[in-house]
């Protein structure tokens, strides 16, 4: 049985500017515990968006990085049997 999930869109180029908020959506194949943090560059955690346990289909969630410097960032999101991670860059 194939576990499966994707991040579908963190804007085209993988970069947001001046506006500080981020839609991250995704899809899980099943149900299925889903965790989603945003790393900075150096691989400290600085956010967790979601813990907790999820239906399968498609999600979004907002991530606000008004407290955050200009920079590469990676949001990992991890279910009960996969972890992806997307690199985002983030200009104010």
């Amino acid at each position: 049985q194939q576990h499966e999930y994707q991040i579908l869109a963190l804007f085209q180029h993988n970069y947001f500017w001046f506006n500080p908020t981020i839609n991250i959506a995704y899809s899980i194949l099943e149900n299925s515990n889903v965790q989603i943090d945003i790393f900075d560059i150096t691989g400290k955690k600085i956010h967790s968006l979601l813990n907790e346990f999820q239906t399968s289909g498609y999600h979004t969630i907002e991530w606000n990085a008004s407290s955050n410097s200009s920079g590469i960032y990676f949001i990992t999101l991890q279910s009960d049997h996969l972890k992806e991670t997307k690199k985002i860059t983030y200009l104010k």
